[in-house]
């Protein structure tokens, strides 16, 4: 009974206490666990934009790699339309009968409709390699807007802790946002480094544009690595100016000035953000024309001529091409020879069809595109009162365009007037070649008699002798029944002997008549002989003649083929000339806006660099930290920037000098694209290692 007693007071007095309990959540308790939730969140997003990014670079890479052998598989097929096609024209060229021809017409056209396919395919994979880049650089700077913002967010929810917990957490993150920020900006490299490999072994880039971005890239490195001295030094100088006081009075304005620049930053990474897009526009606007396309089924794919026919070819013509006039160096030209073909008859009757080049024409058609490395600096500066003065140039490079295939007025219709008129000379060879073939065929025909006449003559005169060796067996016996019976020969048996006689007398006379025939009209072998021949140079002339038709067919293909895309050629050429200007406008507002975008960011580094000074400068009173260590292990950190640059600016050297002498040495460029690809993945895992120590550094801290 007391038990019960005693448990009931229990319980009425845990009641009662609690009833008097009040459980409201005090406001700096709900502010806290609110920051907490809002750390958390925000470096969940941040992680995730990091992983997303990644993604981004990764899907880039293997849709290049995917492009290039889709390229290389398209031009693969090309080659082997083309073999195709050159073996059904060589059949074609030897055909002996119209069904023959026929049949190698069609072999041609399936041939030359693969070709065509293949060119297609061949084309949309280039225009994917051309638009990779650009839709690689939209996408990853979108996912950098996304970043920023996480990384803004969860600066300002560490604003609401201790200052010992902000101030381990602001350089905790600190160290975590420049590791995660060097992996996505290295991946970001190799994702460039590989669509451009890619995009050299497909033939769509030179090995001096290349070098070019190389260049570009080391630059772009020094550009980080001089601003990672001007952060260092601005931590190392913040250390060595401010007292343990003088940051805690001051890092509240300092972190007002850091969320300023932090929406200058973010403003001037949208400017970017909508520059690139049209930038990219401009290009397409430019590429996709019914003029480039035009141009594109003119000019040579991934090599220097274009054969039309045997005497008519559109090619590049280079600077130090022997033989061509000055004018039409520099320029993709229409190479036209006027050929007169002469027939050689030869000591047997038959000869050979000499060529006598009766004028060589260079046309100018359009121009190659033409462009200049430019290049917008800027000055790094310092923003702090001790660190003002300019540290280094950033730059940002572009290409101005002074030429992009620009069509050289009234050349379509020079080219059209110059085929036509070679195709007097071309249609004479036809002629003389058709009438050369009739007479082939009539000399064959007369061979082939002369030979049947011969064999026949021949058997004519074996046959009759033959009759006569038959004849002097019957009159060799008679003459034996004669003999053997002497006086005794019957009349009977003299008789047969002088029928006999007779016979063989008759025998040899046509024997004699028949061989007179035979040697009068030629012998087998002589006549074997010149039928082969003749059979021969009928082969020959069928061949020529089919190539003199072949040509004729083809240039006036050609001219056909060239009027269709006159209009397009001549319509579209001062478009083309206005779409270049709005890609060059375009690349230099993409590069003032970079340009921009790099000093804003330069500013907020810096500014972000101090105010995270003064939190460690904050943690040393704190914590008991020594400031010459800190100051010693920047002044280190310097070091190994230096260092960096030292041997950025030996590979751009180095580059520099291949570029001088780049010219076609695409096995070259080749090599050291694939050494850059091997050294940004071991510096890629240098860096995720850091990442992920940092991270994981983050992620204890955040737990405590």
């Amino acid at each position: 009974m007391k038990q019960k007693l005693f448990l009931s007071a229990l319980l009425l007095g845990a009641l009662t206490l609690n009833s008097c309990v009040d459980d409201t959540e005090s406001p700096s308790v709900t502010a806290v666990r609110q920051a907490k939730a809002e750390q958390i969140k925000s470096l969940a997003d941040l992680n995730k934009a990091q992983a997303e990014a990644a993604i981004i670079t990764a899907n880039a890479t293997a849709e290049a790699q995917k492009a290039q052998a889709e390229l290389a598989k398209a031009q693969a097929e090309y080659a082997k339309a083309q073999a195709a096609y050159q073996m059904a024209r060589a059949e074609y060229q030897k055909a002996q009968t119209e069904t023959e021809k026929a049949r190698a017409q069609q072999a041609m056209a399936q041939a030359e409709e693969a070709m065509a396919q293949a060119q297609y395919e061949k084309q949309r994979y280039a225009n994917l390699l051309q638009e990779l880049a650009g839709q690689l650089e939209i996408n990853l700077l979108r996912q950098k807007a996304d970043m920023l913002a996480a990384q803004k967010a969860y600066q300002e929810a560490i604003q609401n802790n201790d200052d010992a917990t902000r101030t381990r957490l602001s350089e905790l993150f600190r160290v975590y946002r420049e590791a995660q920020e060097a992996v996505f900006t290295a991946n970001k490299t190799l994702a460039g480094y590989e669509i451009n490999l890619a995009r050299l072994k497909a033939g769509l880039d030179t090995s001096a544009e290349v070098y070019a971005n190389l260049i570009q890239s080391e630059n772009d490195n020094i550009t980080g690595w001089q601003e990672d001295i001007l952060e260092a030094q601005t931590y190392i100088d913040t250390w060595k100016n401010f007292s343990v006081a003088d940051a805690k009075k001051d890092l509240p304005a300092v972190w007002q000035e850091v969320l300023t620049l932090d929406t200058k930053q973010k403003d001037a990474a949208k400017v970017v953000l909508d520059a690139t897009n049209a930038n990219n526009a401009a290009w397409k606007t430019l590429t996709g024309s019914a003029y480039m396309a035009a141009v594109n089924d003119l000019k040579p794919y991934n090599g220097n001529i274009n054969y039309i026919s045997g005497n008519i070819q559109i090619k590049w013509v280079s600077e130090q091409e022997n033989g061509a006039p000055k004018d039409a160096r520099g320029y993709y030209c229409a190479f036209i020879q006027e050929i007169e073909y002469i027939y050689i008859p030869n000591e047997w009757g038959y000869g050979n069809w000499e060529e006598k080049v009766l004028s060589e024409t260079y046309i100018p058609l359009f121009t190659n595109a033409s462009y200049t490395n430019e290049e917008l600096t800027y000055e790094l500066v310092g923003t702090s009162d001790w660190n003002s003065g300019i540290v280094s140039e950033g730059s940002e490079s572009y290409y101005e365009y002074s030429s992009y295939y620009d069509l050289v007025p009234g050349s379509v219709e020079k080219v059209i007037a110059a085929v036509a008129a070679t195709q007097k000379s071309d249609k004479k060879w036809l002629a003389d070649a058709t009438k050369y073939l009739e007479d082939a065929q009539k000399a064959q025909e007369d061979a082939q008699k002369a030979y049947d006449n011969s064999v026949k003559l021949e058997k004519a005169a074996q046959d009759a002798d033959a009759a006569v060796e038959a004849a002097q067996k019957t009159k060799d016996a008679a003459q034996k029944v004669v003999d053997e019976a002497g006086d005794k020969a019957t009349e009977a048996q003299k008789k047969a002997l002088a029928d006999a006689e007779t016979a063989l007398n008759k025998a040899i006379e046509a024997q004699t008549k028949a061989w007179e025939a035979y040697n009068e009209a030629g012998n087998v072998y002589d006549k074997e002989r010149e039928l082969k021949l003749a059979t021969a140079n009928t082969v020959e002339a069928t061949k020529t003649k089919n190539n003199a038709e072949y040509q004729v067919s083809e240039n006036e293909k050609f001219i056909t083929e060239l009027n269709a895309k006159a209009k397009d050629l001549n319509d579209g050429a001062a478009g083309n000339v206005e779409s270049m200007n709005a890609v060059n406008a375009a690349n230099l507002a993409l590069a003032e806006a970079k340009k921009d975008n790099a000093l804003a960011k330069n500013a907020y580094d810096q500014k972000y660099a101090e105010y995270n000074a003064l939190n460690s400068l904050i943690a040393t009173d704190n914590e008991g930290q020594n400031i010459d260590s800190m100051i010693s292990e920047k002044e280190t950190d310097i070091k190994g920037f230096q260092d960096q640059i030292a041997e950025a600016q030996k590979k751009i050297a180095g580059y520099e000098k291949e570029l001088a002498s780049a010219g076609d040495k695409d096995a070259n460029a080749i090599k050291a694209l694939e050494q850059q690809i091997a050294d940004q993945k071991a510096q890629i895992e240098i860096y995720q290692k850091e990442y992920d120590n940092a991270k994981a550094a983050l992620d204890k801290a955040m737990a405590e």
